[in-house]
């Protein structure tokens, strides 16, 4: 089984080490699909908070398996589907976040329920999504594809549970105010979430998806039965991530 994996990188310095770590030892390849500017399809005045130089020396220091790849991309589906022109001869695609670290058991099995099976595109359920902390949590139903098979029959899907630790919403102040300005759902964002629901965040509040209602409704984690790299992350320990 011959397996790529990639990341459409913009900024996320913040957890890109974690997220290659986790599927490194899976993975013959990994890909980073870089692109200069937000490829979400909204621009913004404000300053990208992470460096690509910076980001590049992360990112090779931390695996030997690295391809770092200066792309243009003017959605993010331009951006992804750029690396349909780098999978030949591979078995399975594994689309990776900067912000995403996957259980490595529950890859394992996925990857191999994937090779079994006939289905083209493979959504994940069982993101565990953070919120301002390792101490909260807020889980939904969603099952973005994580996991595509080239070969696999077009347009069909089928759904594999796994755990995906999200980071997305529990990083600093000035990458949360960079990313709502450039977000791929910025016209369907709830007026003053950033405000009320994530930097006004208190016990009690409930309702925290910045775009869906009714739920993220948040819940205690038990930050100790993380993979020990996120352990030693420089967030583990702090009541509130700004």
């Amino acid at each position: 089984m011959k397996i790529l994996a990639y990341i459409p990188l913009h900024y996320g310095k913040e957890y890109l080490s974690e997220a290659i770590k986790s599927v490194h030892d899976h993975v013959e390849k990994i890909i980073i699909l870089y692109s200069s500017n937000p490829s979400f399809g909204h621009t913004t005045n404000l300053n990208c908070p992470d460096n690509k130089d910076e980001m590049k020396i992360q990112a090779m220091n931390t695996s030997h398996k690295i391809e770092w790849i200066d792309v243009k991309a003017g959605n993010e589906g331009d951006h992804r589907n750029i690396i349909f022109q780098y999978c030949n001869d591979y078995d399975l695609i594994l689309p990776l976040d900067a912000d995403e670290v996957w259980e490595r058991e529950d890859l394992s099995r996925c990857l191999l329920q994937a090779y079994n099976s006939p289905e083209r595109n493979f959504g994940i359920l069982g993101f565990v999504n953070f919120f301002r902390s390792f101490n909260i949590i807020c889980i939904d139903q969603f099952t973005p594809v994580r996991i595509i098979k080239p070969s696999g029959i077009a347009n069909t899907m089928k759904i594999l549970k796994g755990t995906i630790y999200h980071f997305g919403y529990a990083q600093r102040d000035e990458v949360l105010k960079y990313k709502w300005s450039i977000h791929g759902h910025k016209n369907e964002l709830r007026s003053g979430w950033l405000e009320e629901k994530y930097f006004g965040f208190k016990p009690g509040v409930i309702d925290l998806h910045p775009v869906a209602n009714g739920i993220w409704n948040p819940i205690p984690f038990d930050k100790n039965t993380l993979p020990e790299n996120l352990k030693l992350h420089p967030n583990f320990h702090k009541e509130v991530i700004s």
